[in-house]
């Protein structure tokens, strides 16, 4: 079975920075037909609170609103973060 992913999009890559859900929304939208999409996560401490976030990872809405997506949590000011990013 072949994992290439099918649709309207199949080649790009969206890199999902968005926080609120109107964000994460629309970038589910383009990895639903067919983006590759990684979710830039929010490094532990960091001064977001969760009700900016959306709260519990394992709610099924949370779930539900980030599927398709793959996740990475790097610390973007460090200088090996971007081969990382290279490299997903």
């Amino acid at each position: 079975m072949s994992t290439e992913r099918k649709g309207l999009l199949p080649g790009s890559t969206i890199l999902d920075a968005t926080r609120v859900r109107s964000g994460p929304t629309a970038v589910l939208t383009c990895a639903d037909v067919g983006a590759r999409v990684i979710k830039l996560e929010i490094l532990p401490g960091a001064s977001w609170g969760d009700d900016m976030l959306g709260g519990d990872h394992n709610r099924a809405d949370y779930e539900n609103l980030h599927r398709h997506k793959k996740s990475l949590t790097s610390n973007m000011k460090e200088p090996q973060a971007k081969l990382i990013l290279e490299q997903s």
